[in-house]
């Protein structure tokens, strides 16, 4: 006598299936976003590693009135953004609401940032800034293709 063997279908997990359907515009900010949290954390590494260094290469008005730890807690703050980017990146992947407020949001910051410090004087650097600051907004505002994506 033969037994039928009973054969269970996987199913795939959300992540997986996900993919398919995430905006290539939703994955190029995600990505941009990881880049970002990778710089971040790696500045405020070498921050908090090379305070002393970096205290030495102050004028000296500058060294009397700093201290190695103001380099120390502000290596901290970069690796707290570089942490807070990672996750709204793997939360833009993963398609949630939270994560496409927070990157809104910052992408206005960023662009307010970058015109307020055009006033002294505009660089190449500052206008790419402010173009991939609207960008990243306006497109997670606007696009609907995003909007349904992240409903």
């Amino acid at each position: 006598m033969v037994k039928k063997r009973s054969v269970k279908k996987t199913t795939k997990n959300k992540q997986t299936k996900n993919i398919g359907k995430i905006p290539i515009g939703v994955q190029v900010v995600s990505i941009l976003f990881y880049i970002g949290a990778a710089l971040s954390a790696l500045l405020g590494l070498f921050m908090m590693l090379s305070s002393e260094l970096l205290l030495s290469a102050l004028p000296a008005e500058l060294e009397l009135t700093l201290s190695s730890t103001f380099f120390v807690i502000l290596g901290a703050v970069f690796i707290g953004i570089g942490v807070l980017n990672f996750f709204i990146g793997r939360g833009l992947w993963k398609l949630k609401s939270w994560a496409r407020i927070l990157a809104i949001i910052l992408a206005c910051f960023g662009a307010l940032y970058t015109l307020a410090s055009m006033l002294g004087g505009i660089t190449i650097t500052q206008v790419v800034a402010l173009a991939i600051n609207i960008f990243i907004g306006g497109y997670l505002i606007f696009s609907k293709e995003v909007k349904k994506a992240f409903k």
